[in-house]
């Protein structure tokens, strides 16, 4: 054994994402192939309302914006250039997405990987970027929007706290989820991509006072 002394914890991801972002009261949200929420008072973590999966909610997360990608690519919603690149990067026959979501094993995680188009759309004309920018804003405002009102405002200290996010779509969407946040005056905490990170760090510091 490696570490004989080592004691084993086995808990939600919004415990490890809140020890990622704060040690003091803030939401912590998480927005990664799903999504979630929960407010940390300084000592316990309290859930946001129960999530029924990625068919109903993970609001603003990869499975929901690779939902929305299929369904303007199918219903003629996506600009012209980036639906021809959207073709070109994925296998969109309908019977193979259709298997894929209805018969295969993790259909979130399938979903969720349609998102990486968002935030790599392959090599686009310059001369497209206004029409592509405009597109790609949209899209994650609404996501973002959607997840404040059900993730976010659900909590009653939500604009006296800070808003800490975890996971690669808030890394690349901070921006958006700046502007987002201003109507509602929410105050925007940290953003961290990978959750271990943080975590390190939370041992880290944990341990350093253990030894002190």
């Amino acid at each position: 054994m490696y570490f004989p002394k080592a004691s084993v914890d086995v808990q939600e991801d919004t415990i490890a994402a809140v020890y990622a972002a704060t040690t003091v009261p803030g939401i912590v949200c998480i927005l990664g192939t799903g999504s979630n929420s929960s407010y940390f008072d300084g000592t316990a973590v309290h859930p946001s309302p129960v999530s029924l999966g990625y068919s109903l909610m993970d609001e603003a997360s990869g499975n929901y914006f690779g939902k929305r990608l299929l369904r303007d690519y199918f219903y003629n919603r996506m600009p012209a250039v980036l639906k021809a690149e959207f073709a070109r990067r994925f296998d969109l026959t309908p019977d193979v997405i259709k298997y894929n979501v209805y018969k295969q094993e993790n259909p979130n995680m399938y979903l969720a990987s349609f998102a990486e188009f968002i935030f790599n759309p392959g090599a686009l004309r310059p001369k497209n970027a206004v029409e592509i920018n405009g597109y790609f804003y949209k899209l994650i405002s609404e996501g973002i929007n959607n997840f404040i009102e059900c993730r976010v405002l659900c909590f009653k200290e939500a604009q006296h706290v800070p808003i800490h996010f975890i996971g690669s779509i808030a890394h690349f969407s901070e921006d958006i989820i700046r502007d987002c946040m201003q109507p509602y005056h929410l105050t925007l905490g940290t953003i961290i991509r990978r959750p271990i990170d943080g975590l390190i760090e939370y041992y880290r510091n944990s341990y350093l006072k253990i030894t002190a």
